[in-house]
């Protein structure tokens, strides 16, 4: 019987990857597998030697323009065989990578160059995700060339990889470039990393990361996957998340080849998957979604033996059913992408057990452990924990722990008698209904795994002068399984929710309806506009 609410696991070898860095771990993979393929971008490819290889002849050029042990160099370009070699090479000479959000503006860089302490700024001209010449011109900077002085004092170049042959993964033919390896003296440099939080409660921060840290949660994540080195891994992550950076790790951990792609085109991917026979793909759950129904439309199996992801309740059941081991997991950019994951064994949806070496605590607002199966804040401590944020308040900042070094997140989950972590939303998310505070996650939960009819649900709070916020939920419905109609749902919420709870309006979406960001994830924002343009009755 779980006595209270904190579940760890512990072993020997508690981060198998402690003090090694990411050049070290693919000049290994590289030796062991110099000609197995180690990238796939669209028709360009590389092996495990040619990356290596590539990667020191891009670490030359990069050291070659100033960049170095510790130099910061923040990155906008389209996710590709270039992004990932580049990548690679900035952590083989020392420098600290800072991914930007490709769907920033230039406001939104301006500020992350300025709280990053930015050096260089490496971007891609000739990507239409977004108008980079406009930018760098609204910031005063140059497309390519040396910083003057101007609004950003830290920022010294900035460098248009497009412009650069000996930056790019391939020549203009598409074919990787055969040169000698250029030798550069790999950095042992660790915090070398920062990613930004998505800002859900306040101004995205910039999260250090060790890359020890980023190799040992890949480790658990590809043992939980199974990946092998035979696997081909569908990486749909974007780099400025930290589950990308994680995918690319696991593929290149294992052997496995990585097919990446520069956006989120779902025929693309779904045709890729099929004709290379992929086997393992991770994502956000809109984007799963509609690729396993493009791959249906196809009149083909879904090849994969892996998913992550974090499924509604019958999307679950439906892939275990097929055989498919669907992990699922609590993660955030604060520990390193992953704290807790699923195990195959796992019969019932939930956010898995603590990585070996992670302890998991379950707070309440005093900061005092709560009873087995209470709800209360996630915290956590172990070697996966980020080293800070980085200048927060003018300078680099320790993490914020308690007195018993554990980080609090600021969400809300529980500890359920397996021993499993089930996440239950953030506390900034929670939407305030006539003087209550009501879980959006809870509410969603409860519609996705209670009502039989309901496939999905997302639920968001929508401004009200008479409650502050009103409960609107989004429903996709079980194919044939009743006509829509909001008296019955509202019906099979009574008694079984709070009053306050239950949403005061349900709006019906088709599979293909969702509204989905860039980056993968469901785009709350529009379902919020969607009820303000046709307000409550």
């Amino acid at each position: 019987m779980l006595r209270s609410s904190e579940a760890s696991r512990t072993g020997r070898r508690l981060n198998p990857w402690d003090e090694v860095t990411v050049a070290q771990m693919l000049d290994w993979v590289a030796a062991e597998r110099p000609d197995a393929t180690a990238l796939v971008d669209g028709d360009r490819s590389l092996t495990f030697a040619e990356l290596r290889s590539t990667r020191d002849r891009v670490g030359a050029a990069l050291a070659a323009m100033g960049v170095g042990d510790g130099t910061h160099v923040a990155i906008r370009m389209t996710k590709g065989a270039d992004y990932t070699v580049l990548l690679h090479a900035l952590w083989m000479v020392g420098a600290v990578a800072i991914p930007l959000n490709a769907m920033w503006t230039g406001q939104e860089v301006e500020r992350a160059l300025r709280d990053t302490d930015a050096e260089v700024l490496i971007i891609d001209t000739s990507t239409d995700a977004t108008d980079w010449r406009s930018i760098v011109t609204h910031l005063g900077l140059p497309t390519d060339g040396l910083v003057g002085d101007g609004r950003l004092d830290r920022l010294r170049r900035v460098i248009d990889g497009s412009a650069h042959a000996d930056l790019r993964a391939s020549d203009s033919s598409g074919r990787a470039e055969r040169r000698e390896p250029v030798q550069v003296v790999p950095s042992t440099r660790q915090e070398s990393l920062f990613l930004f939080t998505s800002g859900s409660s306040s101004a995205p921060k910039a999260v250090i990361l060790r890359q020890d840290g980023i190799l040992g949660t890949a480790h658990y994540f590809a043992r939980s996957l199974g990946v092998g080195d035979s696997d081909r891994f569908l990486s749909l992550g974007p780099y400025f998340h930290a589950g990308g950076i994680v995918q690319m790790l696991v593929a290149n951990q294992t052997g496995a080849t990585q097919h990446v792609f520069p956006r989120v085109d779902i025929p693309t991917i779904a045709a890729v998957a099929v004709d290379q026979r992929c086997t393992v793909v991770t994502g956000f759950d809109p984007v799963l979604v509609k690729l396993f129904d493009a791959i249906a439309g196809l009149d083909q199996e879904l090849p994969f033996h892996s998913v992550a992801a974090s499924p509604a309740v019958e999307v679950f059941d439906a892939l275990r059913s097929r055989g498919i081991n669907v992990v699922t997991m609590y993660a955030l950019s604060e520990g390193g992408n992953m704290v807790s994951l699923s195990s195959p064994e796992d019969e019932t949806l939930a956010h898995g057990r603590p990585l070996p070496g992670i302890t998991v605590r379950i707070c309440d607002s005093s900061g005092q452990p709560v009873s087995a199966g209470e709800e209360g804040e996630i915290c956590f401590k172990g070697w996966n924990l980020f080293r800070g944020y980085y200048n927060v308040d003018g300078a680099p900042d320790d993490v914020a722990t308690d007195h018993d070094d554990y980080f609090h997140t600021g969400d809300i989950g529980k500890i359920d008698e397996e021993g499993r972590l089930v996440y239950l939303g953030r506390y900034s998310s929670m939407i305030k209904s006539g003087g209550e505070n009501v879980s959006a996650t809870e509410v969603e939960t409860f519609l996705a795994q209670e009502i039989p009819e309901v496939a999905t649900a997302a639920v968001v709070g929508v401004p009200s002068a008479e409650w502050g916020e009103t409960v609107v939920a989004f429903v996709e419905l079980v194919p044939g399984s009743r006509p829509f109609a909001e008296a019955w749902l509202k019906d099979a919420c009574r008694g079984r929710l709070a009053g306050y709870k239950i949403p005061k309006r349900f709006v019906e979406v088709r599979p293909d309806g969702w509204p989905v960001a860039d980056t993968g994830k469901l785009s709350r924002v529009t379902l919020v506009e969607r009820v303000l343009a046709e307000p409550l009755g």
